[in-house]
């Protein structure tokens, strides 16, 4: 529908007269069908009565109330009926259709830069066209809003979060406000950046901690704890997204060395997360399957934003870093873990989704449904997935196996190894490998495959051609 206005003005002088004018003339440009006197009042016509038809025709969409001194004096002033020297619109007039009809277009100030307005009309929503600067500011929102096509549109009502239903969870104020202070430290160059550092990773830890469970749930059947882990996770998902902002700030502004050291402390942290409390004495381990899930997810999210930041030595040093477990029981040697100890998988998930499919992995599954960031979507996280897998058959002591690889079609490769099929990318993947030879790193891959058919892991119908995966045997072939 295209949309119809009736300009109400003063003739509070020829230069004003000119400027409605030409703001009429600008919007019929710009497809706003317009009604004013100049065009639409012809000799002979009683201007009074075609003003007060203008105002309820119901075919005019919108009234503009051009106001300056002039039109509030007379606007305010007239007793009855309406003005008499131009087209006034009176009170008497104003309350006879619908207010929101009514746009004030503020066009003067007065000497307290107060905006010129009808007492009548001092408490609806204005524009300011009172200079040219100001309406071309402002000038895209007037015709936004005639034509009913607000640059803010307000989003559809989401489902009611699952978590509402299940347990309250504490608010994630803290580690958002800790997040920010961090940020405006880093991005001021500000001393003591560490001390904000601290006081972001020890909130969302403290956050994290506080979902652990610390006495037997009240419903422990498998259905029960399989929705409670969904609630959980879903719970955490502002802290994962926190995270991820943090990794993309201080991967770019801070020392790869310091941030590097710093990254591994805080997914240490996580790690211990996944662990039973000390306090706890008697439990079952899917408890803490909800931590050990959120670890799994935010360990591929922070290799996915590493990659996107083209971050390779870090992801080299996250994936060959050692952390050292909280379970005091391990013997020395077996305390420090690799990120082997990130992967996990849980069948009580698999409960919580109450359905008839079974999934080759729940969590991976899971993972998949709660992808919503736009930078980081479920695709990246599967790249992530298999460059581990590529990194543990380039380095002894590592195991791994991609639960997300189950979602992929046939000749999947993900843009990371077919990049690589140039030398300049193929670099890349020899940094994370810690291997500068293209034939070295085929034959790794080679035998890494080879392990993983003997071990018989496979993701359905397609087999396990992580060889053809991680393109093989075209990598650095483009010099």
């Amino acid at each position: 529908m295209t949309p119809k206005v009736f300009i109400s003005y003063s003739w509070s002088s020829p230069a004003h007269k000119e400027r409605v004018k030409a703001i009429a003339d600008r919007l019929l440009s710009d497809g706003v069908d317009v009604v004013i006197d100049i065009y639409d009042l012809k000799e002979g016509y009683d201007k009074n009565a075609f003003m007060e038809k203008m105002v309820v025709d119901k075919s005019i969409t919108n009234v503009l109330v051009m106001c300056d001194s002039v039109y509030v004096e007379k606007a305010d002033n007239k007793k009855s009926g309406v003005g008499t020297e131009s087209q006034i619109i009176s009170q008497q007039v104003y309350t006879k259709v619908e207010q929101s009809k009514f746009i004030p277009i503020v066009c003067e100030y007065d000497e307290r830069s107060e905006p010129y307005l009808p007492v009548f009309m001092g408490s609806l929503i204005w524009i300011d066209l009172s200079t040219p600067e100001k309406e071309n500011h402002n000038w895209e929102r007037l015709v936004r809003h005639l034509n009913g096509k607000p640059a803010d549109i307000k989003p559809k009502l989401g489902q009611r979060p699952s978590y509402l239903d299940s347990e309250q969870h504490a608010p994630v104020s803290e580690p958002y406000a800790k997040l920010n202070s961090l940020k405006q430290a880093i991005l001021q160059n500000r001393t003591g950046v560490s001390y904000f550092r601290r006081d972001f990773v020890d909130a969302v830890i403290g956050y994290l901690d506080g979902m652990r469970v610390r006495t037997r749930p009240e419903d422990t059947e498998l259905l029960s704890l399989g929705k409670k882990i969904i609630s959980d996770v879903t719970a955490m998902k502002p802290i994962r997204d926190y995270v991820c902002e943090w990794i993309a700030l201080e991967a770019e502004f801070t020392g790869q060395d310091d941030f590097s050291k710093e990254l591994i402390r805080f997914l240490e942290k996580i790690l211990l997360l996944t662990e039973v409390p000390s306090t706890v004495t008697s439990y079952q381990p899917n408890w803490f399957d909800a931590q050990k899930v959120f670890a799994f997810e935010l360990f591929l999210y922070s290799i996915s934003k590493l990659i996107k930041l083209e971050k390779f030595q870090l992801i080299r040093t996250v994936l060959s870093a050692r952390f050292l477990s909280g379970d005091k029981s391990l013997p020395p040697e077996h305390r420090l873990v690799s990120v082997n100890a990130f992967l996990t998988d849980s069948e009580t998930l698999q409960a919580g989704f109450e359905e008839d499919s079974r999934y080759y992995s729940p969590v991976a599954e899971f993972i998949k449904r709660n992808a919503d960031r736009e930078d980081v979507v479920f695709g990246d996280l599967i790249q992530a997935d298999l460059l581990i897998l590529f990194y543990s058959f380039c380095n002894d002591g590592i195991y791994w196996y991609p639960n997300t690889i189950h979602y992929v079609g046939y000749n999947y490769k993900p843009e990371l190894f077919i990049r690589a099929t140039q030398h300049q990318y193929f670099e890349h993947l020899a940094i994370i490998a810690g291997i500068a030879s293209a034939q070295e790193i085929k034959l790794k891959i080679k035998a890494g495959a080879q392990r993983v058919r003997v071990s018989g892991f496979s993701y359905g119908r397609m087999g396990s051609d992580f060889e053809s995966m991680m393109n093989a045997e075209r990598l650095d072939s483009i010099k």
